[in-house]
């Protein structure tokens, strides 16, 4: 039975109109921040990491999503979890350009402690993402792409515990928050990979 020509392009589709979204928010935080002082850098590190964790959330739980809630909505996101995977990527990857404009900006706020050099290392390691190695559904794609996940999850637990217990009051409620997201994301990724039945 032949497949519809619409069904093969749809992921290609999907993916191009997730990255260029991804860079129309960009470049509109760029615009609102074009000032580039302190301030301005803070707010485009802060929502330009919000989509960032978005993507990653929902890449990492499209599947559970789809299994346990049968929406329509849902069976999409893991149809196209590998866009999200590269969506997550890009934005992380235009967070990082935030990254090195505070660090310009402000050189004496990074200690380099574990937390910032794990963090400069992510960068690198999550553009694999858009590496021919990590596409398709080969064992070694796959691999690829679980050990740049697993890595990106131990940065951003890392980064929400270290700002819980040392960031600003007024976003400890929103780390606390991140970091329970973060452990119900690693659990629910654990059972769908050991294909562990979920309860709904």
């Amino acid at each position: 039975m032949s497949v519809p020509a619409g069904d093969l392009a749809e992921p290609d589709r999907v993916e191009r109109a997730l990255l260029a979204a991804v860079s129309v928010y960009g470049a509109s935080l760029a615009f609102v921040c074009r000032a580039l002082d302190e301030a301005a850098i803070e707010f485009a590190l802060r929502f330009q990491a919000r989509l960032s964790f978005l993507f990653f959330v929902l890449a990492l739980t499209a599947s559970w999503l789809h299994r346990v809630r049968d929406w329509s909505w849902a069976a999409w996101l893991e149809r196209n979890r590998d866009a999200l995977l590269r969506s997550f990527a890009l934005s992380h990857l235009i967070h990082g350009a935030w990254i090195v404009s505070f660090y310009v900006r402000t050189p004496a706020t990074f200690s380099w402690n574990l937390v910032d050099v794990s963090g400069a290392l992510a960068f690198p390691i999550i553009a694999f993402l858009f590496m021919p190695i990590a596409r398709g559904s080969s064992a070694r794609s796959v691999r690829v792409r679980t050990a740049v996940m697993v890595y990106a999850w131990l940065q951003f637990i890392g980064f929400f515990i270290d700002r819980l217990l040392n960031g600003r009051p007024e976003l400890k409620v929103w780390y606390g928050v991140a970091i329970a997201i973060c452990l119900a994301v690693a659990r629910i990724a654990t059972l769908v990979r050991r294909q562990v039945p979920l309860a709904s």
